[in-house]
């Protein structure tokens, strides 16, 4: 008994026993979802994902569990420049389900490296909404109609000149790009906007079904791989260096000299496809027989091949949109980018409450719109002579202008020229005294009077005679 009691195997106490190491633990990546004309992961035929590079990213620390402890100024947002070296900067050329399921992976890789971005930074109301006042939003955008965006075809004769100004542009994706949408979640989208998250590193987010999405300029502009580096900050976002009498020229393809007498049935033909277009994907409206300067600003900044930031545009123009959350007829613009947007980062859960929208449909030109081209403008004698006056006088005040501030060489000799300064100067002063406009220095309080005294002598004088 003694030997057996002696031969026994002592276990080690559990305080002795080994923990696991936390820092161990596996995150789950999100399922991609593609379309059904997309290849699925595994198949056959997998969508081309670059390989990452050989050195990591800077995503800070690599431990899962230690980022949550990360201050949020620290915190990289899961945006990265295409041309900065992204694991994913050959994705540009791919269809846009092969980029959406790029982007995913690399959404997943920073969201295990920064599960503070998953979280949002106040307690959400509930899984749809991230506060109660959200909810009383929710009712006045629920049920609003909503302005879809369209598909522009390829290699149609009538749109083939506005399709090579826009791709000149690189803005094709914005018109090919269109997918479907879910009406309840662009709704949900819009309610939770003004509750939007700001980091303090300027990283923005939107609650949306128990996740958080990123909104950002940068990201529309990612998803559809427009290039900004040519851009100026500093400029507002539709700039032009022109007047609107010579956008109108460009517009009218040189119908119209005037903006004031410019009509959307004057429009040149290309230009008539993209005020199409602009009005559905670009600056959505309702009214699309009307002029307005932004917009016809942004048609010239298009045609002529001038650089954009669109994802600046539609973020201004959603923000402005959703902190408008009273009751209104208005319709919502943007509703396919949105949920594309949405889409790009992650799987979006689907309710079994929710409707989704039809297939978006194709631009197309109405016959009707081009009846009016090879009709000549009626102009009335006297508009014509005031538009021919104007544009006389334009140029003349420009060259008054250079020429005052000495931009014109004169080849005539020096002597020559300060005899004819003192002309003009003497003609001018003759004139000045002429008219009693004398602005002299040394005069101008008594040449007054004195004008006002001659006027009562002379009338004396009449008088008496």
């Amino acid at each position: 008994m003694a030997s057996s009691s002696s031969s026994r195997r002592v276990l080690p106490s559990r305080a002795t026993t080994p923990r696991r190491s936390s820092s161990r633990r596996r995150t789950s990546v999100p399922k991609l979802v593609l379309r059904d004309d997309s290849p699925a992961p595994g198949s056959s035929s997998p969508p081309p994902v670059v390989p990452p590079p050989s050195e990591p990213m800077d995503l800070g620390d690599s431990d899962a569990t230690a980022s949550a402890d990360v201050p949020e100024d620290d915190v990289c947002p899961p945006t990265f420049d295409i041309a900065a070296g992204c694991p994913f900067a050959g994705v540009s050329c791919l269809s846009f389900p092969a980029r959406c399921a790029s982007n995913r992976l690399l959404v997943a890789a920073c969201d295990r490296h920064h599960p503070i971005l998953t979280r949002p930074t106040k307690r959400a109301h509930n899984l749809r909404f991230a506060s109660p006042q959200a909810v009383r939003r929710y009712r006045n955008f629920d049920g609003r109609k909503i302005i879809a965006q369209k598909i522009l075809p390829l290699g149609v004769s009538s749109m083939y000149e506005a399709q090579q100004l826009i791709d000149k542009a690189g803005l094709l994706r914005t018109v090919r790009d269109v997918e479907p949408f879910n009406i309840q979640v662009v709704y949900e989208f819009y309610a939770n906007l003004a509750d939007l998250d700001i980091r303090k590193n300027g990283f923005t987010q939107v609650y949306l079904r128990g996740m958080m999405f990123e909104f950002s300029p940068s990201l529309i502009n990612r998803m559809f791989d427009i290039d900004i580096t040519a851009v100026d900050p500093k400029k507002p976002l539709v700039c032009v260096d022109v007047s609107m009498n010579e956008i109108a020229d460009l517009l009218s393809a040189g119908n119209v000299k005037r903006w004031k007498y410019l009509t959307t049935s004057r429009f040149d033909k290309p230009m008539i496809m993209l005020q199409k277009i602009s009005c559905f994907n670009w600056s959505p409206t309702t009214n699309k027989n009307s002029l307005q300067h932004e917009r016809s600003k942004l048609l010239y900044m298009i045609a002529t091949g001038q650089p954009f930031n669109f994802g600046q545009f539609v973020y201004d123009h959603v923000r402005l949109i959703g902190g408008n959350s009273g009751p209104s007829s208005a319709r919502l613009p943007f509703s396919n980018l949105i949920y594309q947007l949405l889409c790009f980062q992650r799987e979006v859960p689907v309710y079994p409450t929710d409707k989704f929208s039809v297939d978006p449909k194709d631009f197309a030109l109405d016959p009707k719109n081009f009846s009016q081209l090879d009709t000549p403008l009626n102009i009335t004698p006297r508009m014509e002579l005031a538009d021919d006056l104007s544009d006389v006088i334009e140029p003349l005040l420009k060259m008054k202008a250079r020429l005052a501030g000495g931009e014109y060489d004169d080849p005539v000799d020096s002597d020559a020229d300060d005899d004819g300064d003192d002309a003009i100067v003497a003609s001018d002063g003759e004139n000045d005294a002429a008219n009693g406009d004398g602005e002299d220095d040394e005069s101008d309080g008594d040449g007054d009077d004195d004008a006002v005294e001659s006027d009562g002598g002379g009338e004396a004088s009449e008088g008496e005679s």
